[in-house]
Parts: C-alpha cells; sequence; structure tokens
C-alpha cells in the first residue's frame, strides 16, 4: 500500500480502519482481512478487492475519481451503510441497487449524478442523506424505499413536486429537514413546511449504529 493508514482502535475486527491517498494492492488483503468499516479518502482499489473483505459492513469513500473501480461496491452485499463523497466524474449509481441490506446511506457533492436507482427493494433502508447533488431532479427513488424513516437534504438538491407529495403520504417517513445554507430560502424552505413532518436531527453515522467513538 502506498499511502496511510489509521485504526480507530488495535483489534481491525472492530475497528474503523481510515486510508488516506493510497493505492491497495492485492497484499493489502492479509492486513485488512478483519476489517469491518473502512474509510477511503482518495484511494485506488484494485477490482473485486472490496468484496473479499468478508465482514465489512461499512464503506466510506471520499474524493478521488470514478475511474478508481467504484462499481465493485455492488458486490459488497453485507454494507449496511455507504456514504459517497465528492468524487469527481461520477455519473452512474446503479450498483446500489444491488445492496438489499443497507440500513443508511448518504451521498453529498456528485455533481453529475442526475438519477438515483430505484430504492423499492431496500427494506432495511432507514435513514438518508442527500447533499449538493446539483444534476438531480427527483428523490423519487429513495423514497421508494418502503421502510425509509428519517430523510435529511443538504444544500442544493432537486425534489419535485411529486416527491412532495410522496414525502407526505409515505407510510414510514417520520421526520424530514433540509439544512440549505448555500441556497435560496424559497427552494427549501416551503418543501419543508409542505411536507409538514418533524425535522430529522443532524446525526453520524456512528451514532445512527451504537458505536463507541
Amino acid at each position: 500500500m502506498i499511502g496511510t493508514a489509521k485504526t480507530t482502535s488495535r483489534d481491525l475486527r472492530h475497528a474503523g480502519v481510515f486510508i488516506d491517498h493510497a493505492v491497495l494492492t492485492e497484499a493489502d488483503l492479509e492486513w485488512l482481512g478483519t476489517v469491518e468499516r473502512l474509510v477511503l479518502w482518495n484511494v485506488s482499489v484494485p477490482p473485486d478487492f472490496l468484496s473479499r473483505l468478508p465482514l465489512l459492513w461499512w464503506i466510506d469513500w471520499r474524493g478521488g475519481s470514478a475511474k478508481q473501480n467504484l462499481g465493485q461496491i455492488g458486490s459488497c452485499t453485507r454494507l449496511r451503510y455507504l456514504a459517497l463523497n465528492q468524487i469527481r466524474g461520477l455519473s452512474d449509481l446503479s450498483f446500489i441497487a444491488y445492496l438489499s441490506n443497507l440500513e443508511m446511506i448518504k451521498l453529498y457533492g456528485l455533481s453529475k449524478i442526475a438519477i438515483l436507482p430505484s430504492m423499492k427493494g431496500m427494506t432495511m433502508l432507514h435513514r438518508a442523506q442527500l447533499g449538493q447533488l446539483s444534476s438531480l431532479s427527483s428523490i423519487g427513488s429513495i423514497l421508494a424505499a418502503p421502510n425509509l424513516r428519517e430523510l435529511e437534504l443538504h444544500n442544493r438538491v432537486g425534489v419535485s413536486p411529486e416527491d412532495v407529495e410522496m414525502m407526505r403520504s409515505h407510510p414510514t417517513l417520520s421526520t424530514f429537514e433540509w439544512y440549505g445554507e448555500n441556497i435560496p430560502v424559497k427552494m427549501w424552505k416551503p418543501v419543508r413546511e409542505a411536507v409538514g413532518l418533524p425535522l430529522t436531527k443532524a446525526m453520524y453515522p456512528e451514532a445512527w449504529f451504537g458505536l463507541a467513538d
């Protein structure tokens, strides 16, 4: 591996491993074999590498570009948490549709994403955080998740009138918030008022999953 790696404990089985600006190789499979949570910051990963980590249930992929084999995430069917943040050129998220065990998803700063895959089959998905998806015109695909409970939007996200009705009639959605610090008030406030749900509380994924600091 070229770069740096940090762990949150000595036992990788329970650790969150942070890898920063690195190039992983097949040799790294051995020391990552017991990792459960992985944060990748501008990291190059060999094809099918992540699916060969048997305990991996958390991926937080930040920076870099769409050329870094992100499609392999679709083979990580044990994932319960996925975050994709500011990945240049990423325009296809179809691989997410295979992650039927996801409980929480966070998508931020993906300017090329114009459509999200339907999450109708994601019965475990309970919390979604979407932000700065400037090419997106609708969040209906997320609202298709039948047991979604909490939805949090940040800055520029496309929300259609149909989306508002879906939120109002969704059988399990119980909280909604739109933090619009960097967009006009007229974009987010009328939507928040029309949906009329209690406000979603900001929450780190560690808190959501009950993990210690």
